[in-house]
């Protein structure tokens, strides 16, 4: 018992690769210092690159080791570009004949809920050469349900619902999509 102690204490003090909570991991090249400027926004989303932008410098602002600055000042920008925003719809509810949905008209269709997708490429780009020292591409999801009426499974018009909804679950996306590239960018450098 006492040897699996002192195994177990001196993994612990060696620093393995694993760490708990928020790690202060460093930039490729061991940069201290970026500048993070308005992403590029590809897709039909409109203001999406402002949400995007401000989630990657909230993970940058967490890393005690990293500052961001101005761009005359930074040896490396992170440049983004959202690549795309998609909005599918699912859960299909049908008006047909003899179906529980008696508010739907005949052959109409309907969606219970709507699933975001948000692909971003983002790029570590050293200011001196405009060398690219790292770059990543990834996409996350997030859904919501469509807005409801008392019938419990029948769409609304609402839009003030869906549109909130919507913004939301792209910001949760954005969020998750540039914490996983901040996470592949600072992992074992």
């Amino acid at each position: 018992l006492v040897a699996s102690v002192s195994v177990i204490l001196v993994l612990l003090s060696s620093g393995c690769a694993y760490h708990w909570g928020y790690s202060d991991n460093s930039l490729p090249g061991g940069y201290t210092l970026i500048a993070v400027p308005v992403f590029r926004n590809l897709s039909q989303e409109p203001g999406i690159q402002v949400s995007a932008t401000t989630a990657l410098r909230t993970q940058i602002s967490r890393n005690a080791k990293l500052r961001i600055v101005g761009i005359n000042e930074a040896p490396v920008v992170a440049r983004g570009t959202i690549r795309t925003v998609d909005i599918v719809g699912s859960g299909i509810v049908r008006g047909e004949e003899g179906s529980s949905f008696e508010d739907l008209p005949k052959n109409a269709t309907i969606y219970t809920r709507y699933t975001v997708s948000v692909h971003v490429d983002l790029s570590l780009v050293r200011t001196s050469d405009n060398r690219v020292v790292w770059s990543g591409s990834t996409s996350a999801s997030e859904y919501y349900p469509a807005p409801q009426v008392q019938s419990g499974s029948i769409n609304s018009a609402n839009a003030t619902y869906n549109s909130s909804a919507r913004r939301q679950a792209i910001a949760v996306a954005s969020e998750r999509v540039l914490a996983n590239l901040y996470d592949s960018m600072t992992e074992g450098f």
